[in-house]
């Protein structure tokens, strides 16, 4: 009650939060009317670790720290881009900057009505208005229980410490929204609940750090790995736990270590749960062990039972694309056995197979567009944005923009025939279709 819906007659997309619902599906919609190919509209400058968010014709975009270890929020025209002034500054609708301890400002804000909130890596989340952004010296920004910008208190980062896994002092991670509710997790191994006003409803203790990966909520629970190998099962109403189950954890020299990724839920006809999810030995892009999982759980008995497990597909990321289509349910997910990535699927049944294969390095996020394309960016500008079908047809590509060229950690967000992403140097907007997809010749005596 109270909140005012983003998407409207006149604007019809929104991507609010980083995987576009609280769910993570990671699903968007667009209508595709151009059959001209694509252009660039505009770019901008910034280390965007932070997936693109968008709303009322307008971007919003987190940033990483300058020289004087500053981060900032900015709110972008999505039509024209920024403007820029005679010392060619980039001039924003708003910005919004604040301290962070890192460059890597990587968990995603989260869009509600009027409102957009911003988790940080120091610790605070911030309030502020979406269309009229912080105002003269913070006047709009609001934190915890209301308090001002200037009386925000951040949560601590260490509360206990773990026996098991890494502990990173990142802050929060992404944040969503569901049925009137605030829910995040934060590196200090908390998950917390707040109401809109950002006062505490719920918090409770994981017995692991968490990372960046944003809590899954469906159907009244809430889902979330941790780096101790850990899946959680809350309630989303009371914050009680429901049911936990270690995963995975490795053993290097004197250590425990583990790391669960997001949390895809698909509900089947016995009134049970379909959980997917990769799983590591928690430690980044320095991983050596990894693998997925899918494990029913059942509401009736509060129980998780493994269905499906396979640790020999190569290395993985944190994020997999539920799928519920032409009579297929499972999840889409990608893996790189090598310096190539592939991307494969798995059903309810623990059915694996193999969509495409022979594709460029891909570090960030799928994302899957009217239930009928993946969208897929590689980890180099140097390689293509790929357009792929559900049944493994490369149907186009795109090209990274030179201006802003860099490693790509984030997903692509498409809405219509527009093409919103971003690189560790900046953001950019593409309009009109993909290329068609040729497949290079092979060069002769190559094998």
């Amino acid at each position: 009650e109270g909140v005012s819906p983003v998407v409207t007659p006149d604007e019809p997309y929104a991507v609010t939060m980083a995987r576009g619902d609280s769910a993570n599906t990671g699903n968007y919609d667009a209508t595709y009317s151009s059959d001209q190919e694509y252009d660039i509209t505009w770019t901008d400058n910034g280390t965007a670790h932070a997936t693109t968010l968008y709303a009322g014709g307008y971007i919003f975009q987190k940033y990483g720290i300058d020289s004087d270890r500053n981060a900032k929020l900015v709110c972008i025209d999505a039509s024209t881009g920024p403007t820029y002034d005679e010392d060619g500054n980039p001039q924003y609708v708003w910005e919004f900057t604040f301290m962070s301890g890192s460059n890597y400002e990587s968990s995603t804000p989260l869009i509600v009505g009027d409102y957009i909130y911003v988790g940080t890596m120091t610790g605070y989340i911030y309030r502020i208005p979406l269309y009229e952004g912080p105002g003269e010296n913070n006047e709009n920004v609001t934190s915890f229980g209301g308090s001002s910008f200037s009386e925000a208190q951040p949560v601590s980062s260490y509360l206990k410490s773990f026996d098991v896994g890494t502990t990173y002092d990142s802050g929060f991670s992404s944040l969503v929204y569901d049925s009137g509710a605030i829910y995040v997790t934060h590196s200090n191994g908390m998950v917390y609940c707040f109401d809109m006003d950002l006062n505490l409803i719920w918090s409770y203790m994981l017995d692991g750090s968490t990372y960046l990966v944003s809590p899954t909520v469906y159907d009244g629970y809430l889902y979330t790995g941790a780096l101790n190998g850990y899946l959680y099962v809350l309630d989303a109403t009371s914050g009680a736990l429901v049911a936990d189950e270690m995963i995975a954890q490795y053993r290097y020299q004197s250590r425990l270590y583990g790391g669960v990724g997001q949390v895809a839920v698909q509900s089947t006809t016995a009134g049970t749960y379909m959980l997917y999810f990769t799983f590591s030995d928690g430690l980044g892009m320095s991983q050596l062990n990894c693998g997925i999982a899918v494990y029913e759980f059942s509401p009736s008995g509060n129980t998780l039972v493994e269905r499906y497990r396979n640790e020999d597909l190569g290395d993985m990321g944190r994020y997999v694309i539920p799928v519920d289509v032409q009579g297929y349910k499972g999840v889409y997910f990608v893996a790189s056995p090598d310096s190539g990535s592939t991307v494969f699927r798995i059903d309810q049944s623990g059915n694996l197979e193999t969509v495409v294969d022979g594709l460029a390095e891909i570090h960030s996020p799928p994302v899957l567009v009217n239930d009928q394309y993946l969208y897929l960016v590689s980890y180099s500008s140097s390689e293509p944005i790929y357009q792929v079908s559900l049944d493994g047809e490369i149907v186009g590509v795109a090209s990274c923009p030179a201006g802003v060229r860099n490693f790509n950690m984030i997903p692509v967000l498409v809405l219509g025939d527009t093409v919103f992403g971003g690189t560790d140097s900046g953001i950019y907007r593409l309009d009109g279709a993909f290329m068609p997809y040729v497949a290079e010749a092979p060069v002769q005596g190559q094998p």
